[in-house]
């Protein structure tokens, strides 16, 4: 199986004017060295839109000065070279960004990465023919928003000065995903509702993955069961945090759907998201997670797109290695479906 270091990635020359996918991960990627101390580079703060303007040519030019190239603002082969040093790449080898990024025509390279990853980064096997999978059922669910009427829902909205962020309210297509993970054999002392209902407690508890925490670390407001119309706040990597009400729980699924309220105001992102599992038959499990939304703006859709990824990769790696710690077993392999639609 390759590894992630075996990928190579074709990148294109960058200087001032560039436009396309490359152009944002490397802005992406100035912005991440930037917050580790242990890189000691300083640089201001850059707006991830996938443009090479201005201030990216100088975070270029302090990138190059700090590790002894020639400051010349342009990305070729030697400053490629000391970025993938430092990890840079790797968000490119483990997500496909080309969804979200349909006002670039500069895509990486000559074909797209799979769609189907592996932990390593590698392709992993498609779903067995005639496995079930139902995530229209859900992604037509959660599109209908139909738990806005519901009084549960209604009373929690109340109690907490809250206001739905629908989906007609969002902006540009619609984003349908699903992020999946195979269970072969769940432990012996905890069933699949039982995994679920802890997620549901304590989401990041349940994972316990720590790249999932850096992305999203969701709290809830309230103690005991989990119930139908309570607030999540949710930290969320980057300057905009959000909160989510639990709008529907079943033994098989529970969802979330963003709310705008204290203190965090807006989510960034309109819509809902599915989390559940479903049953494959020979004790096979599919967990999941689901959503259908729309960015509350342009440049949310840009920078969130890679985080999201990342966010939801590591909920799935996070859901196996939980299950394979409590004596199951789950390969790890996740599998991504992604579409936009314009409704």
């Amino acid at each position: 199986m390759a590894s992630l270091a075996d990928v190579e990635l074709r990148m294109r020359v960058l200087r001032r004017g560039a436009r396309g996918e490359d152009v944002l991960l490397w802005q992406f990627f100035l912005t991440r060295l930037r917050a580790r101390p242990d890189a000691k580079f300083s640089t201001a703060a850059l707006v991830l839109d996938g443009i090479f303007g201005k201030e990216t040519r100088r975070a270029t030019v302090a990138f190059q000065l700090r590790f002894n190239l020639r400051p010349d603002g342009v990305v070729g082969p030697k400053t490629y070279g000391a970025a993938r040093e430092l990890g840079f790449g790797k968000d490119r080898v483990e997500g496909h960004l080309a969804p979200f990024l349909g006002p670039f025509a500069n895509p990486i390279g000559s074909s797209p990465p799979p769609m189907l990853a592996s932990p390593e980064g590698a392709a992993a096997p498609a779903p067995a023919p005639g496995s079930k999978n139902t995530r229209g059922v859900s992604w037509r669910r959660l599109r209908a928003e139909s738990w806005t009427t519901l009084p549960g829902v209604m009373k929690g909205l109340t109690g907490s000065n809250s206001v739905f962020q629908l989906l007609r309210d969002g902006a540009g297509d619609y984003i349908y995903d699903e992020y999946s993970v195979v269970v072969e054999v769940m432990p012996a002392d905890k069933t699949a509702e039982q995994f679920l209902a802890d997620m549901a407690m304590d989401l990041n508890g349940t994972i316990n993955n720590p790249d999932f925490d850096t992305i999203n670390v969701f709290r809830r407001r309230r103690k005991g069961s989990p119930e139908v119309g309570e607030i999540i706040d949710i930290d969320i990597l980057g300057p905009e945090n959000g909160s989510v009400m639990l709008v529907e729980r079943a033994p098989d699924h529970f969802v979330f759907q963003t709310v705008d309220c204290e203190p965090y105001g807006s989510h960034p992102e309109n819509g809902s998201r599915e989390f559940g599992f479903e049953r494959l038959g020979g004790g096979r499990f599919r967990f999941y997670t689901r959503g259908v939304s729309r960015p509350g703006n342009f440049i949310t859709r840009l920078a969130g797109a890679i985080p999201q990824r990342k966010g939801w990769t590591n909920l799935m790696l996070g859901i196996a290695a939980g299950i394979n710690r409590l004596g199951g077993r789950s390969p790890g392999q996740v599998r991504i479906a992604k579409e936009n639609r314009p409704e």
